[in-house]
């Protein structure tokens, strides 16, 4: 079996990858969890999704595969949940990728046009020379070496003139293309594919950052518009993008999420890491209480058959200081990444932000608006119980699918000449 390959993930202006006979599959490969989405359209040309499974991760750390095995069979028995809900097998599969660390920045390309109309051809060459281009840096982030995965139009200048989303038609004399650039894990992308191989995927048709995929769930229209970061609150990794104009403008991923604060459970309460889990769920909060004194909580400790009672105010003072924390390590971050960005508006997604307190304590630590974002945009997801912020990547992968246009997203697959070239030849066939 040949190792996956995937061509880009991109905005046609047609809808190329959903139509009403070709269900398509969001797999969204998370710390914790495998979640699968199997959408199409329905009559009215809306998205509708026909098919759920999600099980819980194994051979995942921090987003990466680390046991290809183990990750295997987690991913197979989404997947096949999925399609036996649906009664059908998704021909194109779309994935996030995870993890840290993440690193994007923008790319300046000028290009002289001599007076005359801006044609899809310059547009292309301007693509293809913001791929090209060699960042003043080296491709390594502690050690770690990136590929990229995203390049993103973040707007065009013509003649000076700013605010140009196409500029196709346009007249001028120097156009300027400002292409935000988006690299991951060389590693865990390659070995993320690798194992999509052993699960019988051949063919991965488009790949996309999860939080990037969480935007286009979560934020509204006027929110992408205007300016607002999306937060998406995983289990070994938070990562935020920034949205301004209808697109991103800078990602990042830190190594922190829910699984630290399960760690921190279990060693102050000396318990297990399910039960430290169980203990999250059910009795958690990110700030105190004044009940918290007076309210009991089962604990089994580690060895012992019978639960002990503790004080809930225990668990909330476990849990606050490694929550804060996650919030000021974001908050740093989005600070250094302000660019040209207000993004003050902030929204919280993915299963480690559903926990109470979580908003009130983020807008304490970074001072700005908080609001917990739930996916939507999609029909059936409330029947289904997939409208909580844990599959926020999920429906945003299907929601890209069919987003309308220039191309937004450049996957890169296993060899760069060959992803060079399909990016080339979508933008030459469909700008």
């Amino acid at each position: 079996m040949s190792a996956a390959s995937f061509s880009p993930l991109v905005r046609p202006r047609a809808q190329a990858l959903l139509r009403r006979d070709q269900p398509i599959a969001a797999l969204d490969v998370g710390t914790s969890k495998i979640a699968c989405l199997i959408g199409v359209l329905d009559e009215n040309d809306g998205l509708k999704v026909i098919g759920i499974g999600h099980q819980a991760a194994t051979g995942m750390r921090q987003g990466m595969v680390v046991d290809v095995e183990a990750a295997h069979q987690s991913i197979t028995q989404a997947m096949d949940s999925a399609e036996q809900m649906a009664g059908t097998t998704a021909e194109h599969v779309l994935v996030t990728l995870g993890g840290a660390p993440i690193r994007s920045r923008e790319m300046r390309v000028e290009m002289e046009i001599g007076g005359r109309e801006v044609t899809a051809q310059d547009v292309n060459r301007a693509f293809l020379q913001a791929t090209n281009q060699e960042p003043e840096e080296p491709s390594f982030s502690g050690g770690a070496q990136l590929e990229t995965v995203h390049l993103l139009p973040s707007g065009f200048l013509l003649d000076g003139h700013e605010g140009i989303h196409d500029p196709r038609g346009l007249v001028g004399h120097q156009l300027v293309a400002r292409v935000v650039r988006v690299e991951a894990s060389y590693t865990a992308l390659h070995t993320l594919l690798n194992t999509l191989t052993r699960c019988g995927v051949e063919r991965v048709q488009g790949l996309s950052l999860g939080v990037y995929a969480s935007g286009f769930a979560c934020l509204t229209e006027d929110e992408m518009q205007l300016g607002a970061t999306i937060v998406d609150m995983g289990a070994g990794t938070t990562s935020f993008a920034l949205f301004s104009e209808g697109e991103a403008v800078h990602m990042n991923a830190l190594p922190i999420g829910g699984a630290h604060v399960t760690a921190d459970i279990a060693h102050g309460l000396t318990t297990s890491l399910p039960q430290a889990e169980r203990l999250k769920i059910l009795h958690g909060n990110a700030l105190p209480s004044p009940s918290d004194d007076r309210a009991a909580i089962d604990v089994l400790p580690m060895g012992e058959s019978v639960a002990r009672q503790r004080p809930r105010s225990e668990l909330t003072r476990i849990i606050r200081p490694r929550v804060e924390e996650i919030f000021e390590m974001l908050r740093e971050s989005m600070d250094e990444a302000a660019l040209r960005s207000s993004a003050r508006r902030v929204v919280l997604t993915g299963g480690a932000s559903q926990m109470p307190g979580m908003v009130e304590l983020a807008e304490r630590k970074l001072e700005r608006p908080v609001r917990l974002g739930q996916p939507f945009g999609i029909n059936g997801l409330d029947l289904l119980s997939a409208d909580s912020p844990a599959f926020s990547s999920a429906v945003g992968l299907l929601l890209q699918a069919r987003r309308p246009g220039l191309s937004a997203a450049v996957a890169q697959s296993l060899a760069p000449s060959s992803w060079l070239g399909k990016a080339w030849s979508w933008v030459r066939q469909n700008i």
